[in-house]
């Protein structure tokens, strides 16, 4: 029997900016028929008794403990497997957070890559993370090829997720093993061989996209009229970061 989990999440008790609470977070994540989720909130650990309370509510979802890092470049990583209080400092070197996930034998996924910049200002090729996303709600369907290639240079899996911040993506990208794993350490070991089967929920990416398409098409008929960056998310309320993608010529679309 298959087993398909999303190992990017976040909910709103820990998350500012995610929408839903971890409950609902779980409840969706049985919804879209997933086995196990990881919530991995930024620089915030779930709290053990809420996990417990979580693992008790919904005893047919695996729920794993990670955390979300942002790193000195302004890179974030995806870390499992390790309770550590240098991974809840914001601008954590990457060389440092590299040697304590190594140090336990731990996993660790490079998020959303090019979403930000053109590049990936860490030295991945001397520390290259266990998997790299390919695509998410937070990473580009355009910068496909450029992901798959430097997961090629450095001989690493490429992987989806969701970075479902609200229920209806939870696992709109998932990954798919081939029967679950008796343990984390397992798991881990299976996403580093790269022994899933990347899966998409094409019907939920299409309604994404539409989204994404009339908010994009708003952005450049406002930059046509001389809206500023700032100007759009003062007037308009929409995110910095929408704007600067559109800017750089690239795309949010999934």
């Amino acid at each position: 029997m298959s087993f398909k989990i999303d190992i990017h999440m976040h909910c709103s008790e820990l998350s500012k900016c995610a929408r839903c609470t971890a409950e609902e977070q779980c409840e969706a994540a049985l919804q879209y028929g997933l086995n196990a989720i990881c919530f991995t909130d930024h620089h915030r650990y779930m709290p053990h008794d809420k996990l417990a309370e979580l693992r008790a509510k919904f005893p047919d979802l695996w729920i794993i403990r990670g955390i979300e890092v942002t790193t000195s470049a302004k890179e974030d990583i995806i870390v499992l497997g390790v309770d550590h209080v240098a991974c809840t400092e914001r601008g954590i070197e990457y060389e440092r957070l590299h040697r304590i996930v190594r140090a336990h034998n731990r996993f660790m996924s490079l998020a959303h890559p090019f979403r930000h910049t053109h590049d990936i200002p860490l030295e991945l090729d001397m520390y290259p993370p266990d998997t790299i996303e390919v695509h998410s709600r937070n990473t580009s369907a355009c910068h496909e090829e450029r992901i798959e290639a430097v997961a090629e240079r450095l001989g690493i899996p490429t992987i989806h997720v969701s970075d479902a911040h609200w229920q209806s993506v939870v696992g709109i990208y998932h990954i798919e093993l081939p029967e679950r794993p008796n343990s984390e350490a397992e798991l881990f070991e299976e996403l580093r061989k790269g022994n899933f089967k990347r899966c998409g929920d094409p019907e939920r990416v299409a309604i994404r996209n539409k989204e994404v398409d009339e908010i994009e098409d708003e952005i450049k008929e406002l930059m046509s009229q001389g809206y500023t960056q700032d100007q759009y998310v003062e007037h308009k309320g929409g995110g910095a970061g929408l704007y600067a993608r559109v800017a750089r010529g690239d795309s949010w679309r999934i």
